[in-house]
Formats: C-alpha cells, sequence, structure tokens
C-alpha cells in the first residue's frame, strides 16, 4: 500500500482529523510461475463474478514505489518515456541509478518504505506537496490479451496523522481480507430480541443470548453496538 498523510497536527479543510489516503493493489497481474496457482476473482458474460484458477501462475504484488517533486534532483517530474520507466523500475527517473536508503545506506527499490508513525526507518518528514507511483510488474501482455488488475482507494480520519495512518492500514488490510475471500466474510448472529408493547411505546430487550452477541469477534472485528430501525411496516420505509 502507498499513502500520504498530513504533516501536522490540524489543517484549514479538515480541523484536527486530518484522513490519511492510501491505494492499494487487491489483484496484481498474473505471471508466470511453474508450480504455482494462482486462484483470482474475475468475470465473464457467462458466469457474472466468480473465483478461476490458473496453473503455473501467480500474482504480482507491487514491486516498486517512487515519489514526484517537481524540481527536486533526485525525485523531479518525469519528463520523457524513459524517465518514467526508470521510476517504475524503481530507479532514479533521470539517471536510471538506485535510490538509496539514507538509514541503511542500501539500494532500495522502495522509496520512504519506513513507518512514519514510529519514525522507524525510510520515512518522508519533510512536508510538501507530493505525487506517488506504484508499480507492478513486469509481466507480458499480448495483443488481444487482457489482465485484470484490481486495486482500491483507502480513506481513514483518526484523532491525528499518526492515527490517521493506523487506522487507514487496519481498513485496507481487512478490505484486503475481504477481498481474498471472494467476500465471503462472516456475519454476526442475529440477536434474540423480546418485545414488549406499553402504552405509547416499546420497550426492546436483549437479554438472552446477549453474551453470545457481544462476545462475537470475527478477525479481530468484535461486537461494537446494535442498530435499530422502525418502520411504518415490514416492507419499511426505515428510519
Amino acid at each position: 500500500v502507498g499513502y500520504t498523510y498530513n504533516d501536522a497536527d490540524g489543517d484549514n479543510t479538515y480541523g484536527v482529523e486530518v484522513p490519511a489516503a492510501g491505494a492499494d493493489f487487491f489483484q496484481g497481474p498474473l505471471v508466470s510461475s511453474p508450480g504455482d496457482t494462482s486462484t483470482i476473482f474475475t468475470w465473464s458474460k457467462e458466469n457474472s463474478y466468480h473465483l478461476r484458477d490458473f496453473p503455473d501462475k501467480k500474482r504480482l504484488g507491487m514491486t516498486s514505489f517512487a515519489k514526484y517533486i517537481n524540481g527536486n534532483p533526485i525525485f523531479s517530474d518525469p519528463a520523457s518515456a524513459q524517465e518514467t520507466y526508470n521510476y517504475m523500475n524503481g530507479l532514479v527517473g533521470t539517471t536510471g541509478e538506485p535510490f538509496i536508503d539514507p538509514t541503511t545506506g542500501q539500494p532500495s527499490i522502495f522509496v520512504h518504505d519506513g513507518d512514519p508513525t514510529t519514525g522507524a526507518g525510510w520515512i518522508d518528514d519533510v512536508p510538501g506537496d507530493r505525487r506517488y507511483l506504484m508499480t507492478s510488474g513486469p509481466f507480458y501482455f499480448a495483443p488481444g490479451d487482457t489482465q485484470e488488475v484490481v486495486g482500491a482507494l483507502i480513506l481513514a480520519a483518526g484523532s491525528n496523522w499518526a492515527k490517521s495512518i493506523t487506522k487507514m492500514l487496519y481498513f485496507d488490510n481487512f478490505a484486503q481480507g475481504a477481498f481474498d475471500a471472494n467476500f465471503n466474510v462472516c456475519s454476526p448472529p442475529s440477536p434474540i430480541v423480546e418485545l414488549a408493547q406499553l402504552d405509547q411505546k416499546v420497550v426492546l430487550s436483549f437479554e438472552d443470548g446477549s453474551d453470545i452477541i457481544e462476545g462475537y469477534d470475527c478477525g479481530s472485528y468484535g461486537f461494537q453496538g446494535y442498530n435499530i430501525y422502525q418502520g411504518a411496516s415490514l416492507n419499511g420505509p426505515w428510519t
């Protein structure tokens, strides 16, 4: 996942709860990988959405990450196809040389792969306008061929910039898991509700079985509360 975040608490537009914005490859392109089998979520006119196995194939994830800062000698905006291709290969656009992680002194194809919430690793700690390039490849693409790539944009706002990042990454992980499960995610059991009709009011009781409902947990996503709706009939409208 690649993401951007605010440099400090507070913002003229968002106030204190400044969101973090992430982009993720949920399903990358297929490439040859003898002995492996890749199962992807796909669509066809005959079968609508369905799972399909591809023997001797694997899915690529993100293979490089670069950022652009117009006018910067290392991270300048690409001015040609070659410079763009260099960035796609995790190299400096203007020279084709490797990016060097200043925390290790070693080449890296992932710019700023550290953790800004802890300050560990190579992080972008100078605020300013940012654009970035996420790449997945290379892969063969014959004339008339197709490749299905699925991506997602994840937004989350916490009480400060660091908590926004943590929340966004949590949402991203949950959404990736739902996608990988073909959206066959677990659902909580229905509560047992007892209803008492009184004068001009109705009392709802959730006591029976509440320990099961409120103790429910699925993939670290636990019970948060009940949603109650009322309607004029069984068909709604619901409010």
